[in-house]
C-alpha cells in the first residue's frame, strides 16, 4: 500500500470532490486516489467509510494464478474502473457506498476468475453466448454442491418490486449474484469506455433481468436436487442424537467439573498457562465414569484419566509427580456435543445456519421459559407445539425476531422434539463459558466458541460469539469426525454439501 497519504478524509469526501473524468488520461489513473489511506495501483484498497472492509485485488484465480499477475493487468485494471465508477460515476441508480463496494468487488473478482480460464482478457467479449457458458458453469456449482456462503450477508440490490423466491435457499442466492454483476457492467458501459475499458458490444442479458433469469434457473435447478439418500441421512442423524442424549449428559458434568477446577486452581490476576493440577483433582476425576446407553452393556466411552508424568527438576524429598488435566480429550467431546445439537437444530427445523447461530441464550425473565423455546397450545388444545426464536436473515430489511416449529406432542405427553432437547443441551453444555465471558454478545449467545485454540478456554477473552461460516465448518468436520460412512456402495453419495439441508427439508419434509 502507497503511504503517502493526505489528511485523513473520508472515501464520500474523495467521490465529491473526484471525478472519473481523470481517467480519460491513462498515465494519470495510476495516481488516483481511492481514500484518505489507498492510490488506485494499490493491491488493497482500504476504503474509509466500508465498516473495516478492503478490497483485497490480490487474490488467486480459478487457474491458479494471482490477480495481480503481469499477463491480467489489463483485466484487474478493467475491474478496479468498474468498481471505482460505480461509486463514483454511476451510470444506473445510485452511487454504491463503499462498503457496498467491498462486497461487489467479490463479485466482479468472481466472474474475473472464471473469465481467465476462458481466455476473456477483457469485458468486450462478455457477449450472449459467454453468458450462456458462465450461466451453465454457475449451475454445475449448485449441483456439484460447491456453493459459496461466505458472503451470504451481501446486499444483492434486488429489483424494485420484486418478490423474492421462496424456493432460493442458497441456489437463487448464489445465482442472482452471479448474473447481477454482467447486468451492472453493461450498465456501466458509457463510464467505462470514458475510463479506456472496452465494455460489452451488446447486453449479454439480451434485456432480460438477472432477478429473473436467477428465479427461473433455481426453480429449474431445485426441482433436480435429490434427497439426502437414506444410507446417508439416517447414520448422520442417529448419531447427532446419540449425541444430545445421555452422552451429553456426561460430557456437560465433565466439562463443568473441568471449568471449575481449572477457574478454582488459577492465580486471581494472572491467565493459566497449562492444564496442571493438584494430584486431589486428579483423584476426583478418576471417580467420573459415563453412562451406559440404553440398548448397551457397558459405558459409551472409557474412563478419562490425568497425565501423570515426573518433573525434571530435582527436590530434596525426591522426584514430584506432575499432574495435567487431559484438556484436549474434554473439548473433543464438548465439541461433538455442541455439533450434534447444532445439526439436529439445522436439519430438523428449517431453520439457515446463520439463524441457527444467532439463537439466544439464558431465560425469560417474565416467564421463566428458555429465551429461544416458546410451548403453544394447537388451536384445539390437544396439542403442544414447540417453536425455536431466533433473528430472521431473510424477507426482513433488518433482523428481526421469527419462529420455527420444531415440534409438537399430544398434551400429557413426555415426548421431548430433539431440536427443544438440543437447545437445553447447548444452555448447560456452554454455561461455563458463557459465565467467563466478558464479551457481551457471548454471553447472551446461545452457540459460543473460542476464539483461537482447540482447547478450552481459560480467560474470557477467548470467548466470543460465533457465525454462520463457523458453525458451517463445525458441522462437516463433526459429520468427519463422528459419522462413519465407508461403507457405502456409492461414494459419491458422500458429496454433498450443507447449505442444502435446507432446502432438502423444505422439499421432502415442509411440502
Amino acid at each position: 500500500m502507497t503511504t503517502d497519504a493526505s489528511p485523513a478524509s473520508s472515501t464520500n469526501e474523495f467521490l465529491d470532490s473526484l471525478r472519473l473524468g481523470s481517467f480519460e488520461v491513462e498515465e494519470t489513473h495510476q495516481k488516483k486516489r481511492v481514500s484518505s489511506v489507498s492510490f488506485f495501483e494499490d493491491l488493497q484498497w482500504y476504503l474509509d467509510d466500508a465498516n473495516g472492509g478492503c478490497i483485497n485485488w490480490d487474490v488467486e484465480l480459478l487457474d491458479g494464478s494471482r490477480f495481480s499477475s503481469p499477463q491480467h493487468a489489463v483485466l484487474l485494471t478493467a475491474c478496479r474502473k468498474f468498481v471505482w465508477s460505480r461509486m463514483n460515476d454511476p451510470r444506473e441508480g445510485n452511487a454504491i457506498k463503499p462498503s457496498s463496494a467491498v462486497l461487489e468487488s467479490i463479485q466482479v473478482k468472481q466472474l474475473a476468475s472464471w473469465m481467465v480460464t476462458k481466455n476473456h482478457y477483457d469485458f468486450s467479449t462478455l457477449d450472449a453466448d459467454a453468458f450462456d457458458e458462465y450461466a451453465e458453469y454457475c449451475v454445475a456449482e449448485v449441483e456439484n454442491f460447491d456453493v459459496d456462503i461466505d458472503n451470504e450477508d451481501e446486499d444483492l440490490d434486488i429489483e424494485s418490486g420484486a418478490e423474492e423466491n421462496e424456493d432460493d435457499g442458497v441456489v437463487w442466492r448464489h445465482l442472482f449474484r452471479r448474473f447481477s454483476i454482467w447486468a451492472r457492467i453493461w450498465g456501466q458501459r458509457s463510464a467505462l469506455a470514458l475510463a479506456q475499458v472496452k465494455p460489452p458490444s451488446s447486453d449479454p442479458l439480451q434485456g432480460r433481468s438477472a432477478y429473473k433469469l436467477a428465479s427461473d434457473i433455481a426453480t429449474f435447478v431445485m426441482r433436480r436436487i435429490p434427497p439426502l439418500p437414506d444410507e446417508v441421512a439416517i447414520p448422520i442423524m442417529n448419531e447427532a442424537h446419540r449425541w444430545i442424549g445421555v452422552r451429553a449428559d456426561d460430557v456437560i458434568r465433565l466439562h463443568k467439573f473441568y471449568m471449575d477446577t481449572i477457574q478454582g486452581w488459577r492465580i486471581p490476576g494472572k491467565p493459566i498457562l497449562s492444564g496442571s493440577i493438584q494430584k486431589w483433582h486428579a483423584d476426583q476425576l478418576g471417580t467420573f465414569h459415563f453412562s451406559v446407553e440404553p440398548g448397551s452393556d457397558k459405558p459409551w466411552h472409557p474412563p478419562i484419566r490425568a497425565k501423570v508424568q515426573e518433573e525434571l527438576s530435582k527436590h530434596k524429598d525426591g522426584p514430584r509427580l506432575k499432574y495435567t488435566f487431559p484438556t484436549q480429550e474434554v473439548r473433543d467431546l464438548v465439541d461433538k456435543v455442541r455439533g450434534g445439537s447444532i445439526l439436529v437444530i439445522h436439519s430438523e427445523t428449517g431453520m439457515r445456519i446463520g439463524e441457527v447461530a444467532k439463537l439466544p441464550a439464558g431465560k425469560n425473565s417474565s416467564t421463566g421459559s428458555h429465551n429461544a423455546i416458546e410451548v403453544r397450545r394447537s388451536k384445539t388444545g390437544l396439542n403442544e407445539h414447540f417453536y425455536l426464536l431466533s433473528a430472521l436473515e431473510k424477507h426482513a430489511e433488518a433482523p428481526r425476531r421469527d419462529e420455527w416449529l420444531s415440534g409438537s406432542r399430544p398434551v400429557g405427553s413426555e415426548y421431548v422434539p430433539g431440536p427443544f432437547r438440543a437447545v437445553h443441551v447447548l444452555e448447560k453444555l456452554l454455561a461455563p463459558w458463557r459465565e467467563r465471558s466478558s464479551n457481551p454478545k457471548a454471553t447472551a449467545a446461545l452457540i459460543v466458541n473460542t476464539a483461537n485454540g482447540a482447547g478450552l478456554p481459560r480467560d474470557d477473552i477467548r470467548i466470543n460469539s460465533t457465525s454462520r461460516k463457523s458453525l458451517q465448518k463445525m458441522l462437516q468436520k463433526w459429520i468427519e469426525q463422528c459419522v462413519d460412512l465407508s461403507n457405502l456402495p456409492d461414494k459419491s453419495k458422500l458429496d454433498f454439501d450443507l447449505p442444502l439441508l435446507r432446502p432438502m427439508f423444505r422439499k421432502y419434509i415442509v411440502s
